[in-house]
């Protein structure tokens, strides 16, 4: 409670003295004025820190009678009977066992659920660390692959040139061979019509 006074009164001191500051420049105001809304001032501030600190007490009292109710006795009709001192203790503390086993299974089934997530996020990791060596090698055979297609294209490339070069020298010799077979075809008819 101690606290919230203190956060009450240093605001309410800074306020009414910035208020009496603000009074001086306003000629209208007088001394009685003045006083006035420094201590108005002073218990508006003061009372709404009060009501905050009750209201905070009020609040942790209710979560302090809660906690007290989750923890109170058990009643057996009139008597109250705390858990751990009940006549049927053992059967108590074989229950509470039963339900941290259950919750140990429980956990021990996140566990493995866990350990499961880990190995695969390990096993995906190391995979996609493997991508830039896979992508690497595959990169490399595509460029081999297009240097070999590149070179066997130029080659079957020159060796057409080559073929179409043959044929026009071909091409020129029977057009020669032609030419001489129609001269030499002249030549006997010249000599024929000459005999």
């Amino acid at each position: 409670m101690k606290k919230y006074v203190w956060w009450g009164i240093v605001p309410a001191f800074l306020i009414s003295t910035l208020s009496a500051i603000i009074c001086q420049h306003f000629p209208f105001f007088e001394i009685k004025e003045r006083i006035f809304v420094t201590f108005l001032t002073f218990l508006l501030l003061y009372s709404y820190f009060a009501i905050k600190a009750v209201n905070s007490a009020t609040q942790n009292y209710e979560s302090l009678r809660k906690k007290y109710e989750t923890l109170k006795i058990e009643k057996r009709g009139m008597i109250p009977v705390f858990p751990l001192l009940k006549l049927d203790s053992l059967a108590y503390c074989q229950q509470q066992i039963k339900k941290m086993e259950k919750a140990k299974e429980g956990l021990q089934k996140e566990y493995e659920n866990l350990q499961k997530r880990i190995n695969t996020y390990e096993f995906l990791k190391s995979q996609t660390s493997e991508l830039p060596k896979i992508f690497k090698l595959f990169s490399e055979h595509l460029n081999l692959i297009i240097k070999i297609t590149e070179d066997d294209a130029l080659k079957i490339t020159k060796q057409v040139e080559d073929l179409y070069n043959d044929n026009v020298k071909i091409l020129d010799l029977i057009k020669k061979s032609v030419y001489s077979g129609q001269k030499l075809i002249e030549v006997i008819s010249n000599q024929l019509e000459h005999n």
